[in-house]
């Protein structure tokens, strides 16, 4: 079986999510900072009437950015409402999102890659400075690695992850 990962930038490092996660993408947002919130939490913006809350996944991840990105776009992920009739479909249990819509800030936007499933590797261990809990896999491409995201992870410590172990 074949899965599709919606490719970007954090600083230098090539990051992959599933296409499957993903409603939008746009170029940076008009966001509301809101006092208090943790590090990674950009703010929330307005977009078409929905509030979205904006992660900043280079802090995030842990990934020493010294200057900010040229050019920046925010990864806007289904909600669990939509999620679920596309886990159904696929029968992909391992697709879940929060109740609340959220926002990836992210460096440039690349490609849409795909891959079979024999492609995905354990992340490498001399990967110590990242934030190894936040990524599901690793892919060796032709010129460098691609880490893939793990979303149930990234969403939890944040947002109300629904669980659907059946």
């Amino acid at each position: 079986m074949k899965r599709q990962l919606v490719s970007f930038r954090l600083h230098r490092q090539l990051v992959g999510l599933d296409i499957l996660y993903v409603r939008e993408i746009n170029r940076e947002l008009d966001v509301t900072h809101v006092q208090l919130a943790e590090r990674d939490i950009v703010g929330v913006s307005n977009l078409r009437g929905q509030i979205v809350t904006i992660f900043d996944l280079v802090p995030r991840l842990g990934i020493n950015a010294t200057e900010p990105a040229a050019e920046r776009h925010d990864v806007v992920l289904k909600s669990e409402t939509e999620l679920a009739p596309i886990r159904a479909r696929e029968g992909r249990t391992d697709l879940v999102g929060s109740h609340d819509v959220v926002g990836l800030r992210v460096d440039g936007v690349g490609e849409i890659i795909e891959l079979g499933e024999s492609e995905f590797q354990p992340v490498p261990a001399n990967l110590t400075n990242l934030n190894r809990e936040l990524l599901a896999a690793a892919v060796p491409l032709k010129d460098e690695l691609l880490i893939v995201l793990d979303v149930r992870q990234l969403l939890s410590a944040h947002t109300t992850v629904r669980s659907h172990a059946t």
